[in-house]
């Protein structure tokens, strides 16, 4: 998963480079552009596929809860229940 941390490092190996790039005297802007295109795509590839995956996990953590409260409001239910029951059987 990508984090701002290595963002961060990315950050470190691509500047150094650019920069090598940028003192270069016959300078390549095509091929550069290139590259940072290619790089852009790839990361906003990833960032999508986060994006996605925290969905799925995000929806699968709301089902979970969900089904839990549910449970947990049944119970309480029940509970009320069998106790109305009790007082009305034991007077």
């Amino acid at each position: 998963m990508i984090k701002k941390d290595d963002s961060k490092s990315v950050l470190k190996i691509v500047k150094p480079e650019l920069s090598n790039m940028i003192k270069k005297e016959s300078l390549n802007l095509i091929a550069i552009k290139g590259c940072i295109d290619i790089g852009n795509r790839r990361l906003v590839k990833t960032a999508n596929a986060i994006d996605k995956y925290d969905v799925v996990n995000k929806g699968q953590l709301d089902d979970a809860l969900t089904d839990y409260g549910e449970r947990k409001f049944m119970d309480k239910r029940l509970l009320m229940c069998l106790t109305f029951l009790l007082m009305v059987n034991g007077s």
